[in-house]
């Protein structure tokens, strides 16, 4: 462990304790009794169960045991999952979407997050990529997400938007032809050609007197 070397009297962060093999539990052990470096260490829940199978040791265990700072699952602390998906946002987003959405947040909030830490990057990557919009959806997020009611496509919802232009215009005009025309050059200034087509649905509530 070159890391050891380099720590002096520094510290050394350790991510992933249970993972290191006998060798390097042996150096770790053995260099921390005589260093003047702090040590930082994670671990998973299961680093007991390690033990009690003796793949890890336990005076080592112990010693690190006596310093133990427990952090809860993510599934009980929404408000840190959201903080920490903005941050992971920020880092992997290199510009490409504008932010998460509001829904996306709560769905954060929701998750209960089983896989912790690697999970959220995980996810919050795939979604950077697979988003069409410039926010990230809560289907980007979490797939699962996409069938639930109420949770549309951004194209879609921005189509119905354009789409009743067209009705409330002639609400608005009463379906007078002369009065229709300004109506109609803002449409085509939002919706382009889809606006025409559109409107041949509504043709029979245009009157040209």
């Amino acid at each position: 462990m070159r890391s050891l070397d380099e720590a002096g009297e520094g510290t050394l962060l350790t991510v992933g304790l249970g993972r290191l093999s006998g060798d390097a539990q042996d150096l770790l052990a053995g260099r921390w009794r005589g260093g003047a470096f702090r040590l930082i260490a994670t671990a998973g829940m299961r680093l007991r169960e390690r033990v009690l199978a003796g793949g890890f040791r336990a005076d080592l265990f112990d010693q690190l045991s006596a310093h133990s700072i427990a952090v809860p699952p993510m599934a009980g602390r929404p408000e840190d999952a959201l903080s920490l998906a903005r941050r992971m946002f920020d880092q992997l987003n290199a510009g490409r979407r504008s932010g998460l959405a509001a829904a996306t947040e709560a769905a954060i909030r929701a998750h209960d997050w089983p896989g912790n830490g690697r999970e959220m990057h995980a996810r919050v990557a795939r979604a950077i990529e697979a988003a069409e919009g410039p926010l990230i959806l809560s289907a980007d997020m979490i797939p699962a997400n996409a069938g639930l009611p109420g949770l549309r496509p951004l194209s879609e919802v921005r189509e119905d938007a354009e789409r009743g232009l067209i009705p409330a215009a002639l609400d608005r005009t009463g379906g007078r032809w002369p009065r229709l025309r300004g109506y109609r050059r803002i449409c085509a200034r939002r919706c382009g050609k889809r606006c025409t087509s559109w409107a041949f649905e509504h043709h029979d509530r245009v009157r040209f007197s």
